[in-house]
C-alpha cells in the first residue's frame, strides 16, 4: 500500500516485534520470522505474476489478510497484488540486542542509500530510545507497570503522517488497558499544566 502511495522508493518502513527481554528468545523468534518471511517471498516470487487457478489459491491467504486488516483502505486487492512484485524483495529481518551483529541502517536523509523494509526483533533496545523509521506495525507481548517505561513504549503510537490509516498495533488486552490508563493520566496532567 505504501508503494502504491509513492513511499516505497524514498522511505524506510519498519515492523517491530518485542515479546521478551531475553536475547535467546529474541534470536529464536528472529529465526522463525526469517523462515516465514522467506516462505512468503518464495510464494510471491513463484505465484504472483501467474493468473492460473492454482496460483490464485496459493496467494489467497495474502488476499484474506489484506481484506481482514485493510478493508477500510480504498485500494483493490489486484492493485496491491501487483505492488507485491516490487516490495517483497527488500524485506529483511534483524534483531537488536546486546549480542546481535545485524546492521540496522536506515536511509535517513542520505539519498545515496536505498531505503529498507525491516522487521526488527528486540527487547530493551526497542523499549528505550531506539527509533524505528517508518514504523507501521508493532507487535508486542511484553508489558510493564512502570510509567516511565510505558511513556517510552508509548512513542510507538505516534502520528504517522501519510499513513495514519495503515499503522497497526498488536498487543495483549491487559497491555492495551495499561496504555489507555496511561494516556488518560498523561492527558489530565497536560491539561492541568496548560491551565496554570
Amino acid at each position: 500500500i505504501r508503494d502504491i502511495r509513492g513511499d516505497f522508493k524514498s522511505k524506510d518502513i519498519s515492523m517491530m516485534v518485542n515479546v521478551s527481554v531475553y536475547t535467546d528468545v529474541q534470536e529464536s523468534l528472529k529465526l522463525e520470522i526469517y523462515r516465514y518471511v522467506e516462505e512468503q517471498k518464495n510464494l510471491i516470487r513463484t505465484n504472483i505474476g501467474i493468473f492460473t487457478e492454482a496460483s490464485k489459491k496459493r496467494i489467497e491467504k495474502l488476499r484474506l489478510i489484506f481484506e481482514r486488516y485493510f478493508s477500510d483502505i480504498d485500494l483493490s486487492w489486484d492493485l496491491v497484488r501487483e505492488a507485491l512484485k516490487n516490495t517483497y524483495k527488500r524485506i529483511k529481518v534483524v534483531s537488536v540486542n546486546q549480542e546481535s551483529t545485524d546492521p540496522l541502517e536506515y536511509r535517513g536523509g542520505d539519498s545515496s542509500k536505498e531505503p529498507i523494509s525491516v522487521i526488527v526483533v528486540g527487547g530493551f533496545s526497542l523499549s528505550r530510545g531506539l527509533t524505528l523509521e517508518g514504523l507501521t506495525i508493532s507487535y508486542f507481548l511484553r508489558g510493564t507497570l512502570m510509567y516511565d517505561t510505558l511513556l517510552q513504549m508509548g512513542r510507538w503510537f505516534g502520528y504517522r503522517i501519510g499513513y495514519e490509516d495503515l499503522w497497526r498495533v498488536y498487543c495483549p488486552k491487559q497491555l492495551h488497558i495499561l496504555f489507555r490508563q496511561f494516556s488518560y493520566v498523561s492527558n489530565c496532567l497536560s491539561s492541568k499544566n496548560r491551565l496554570r
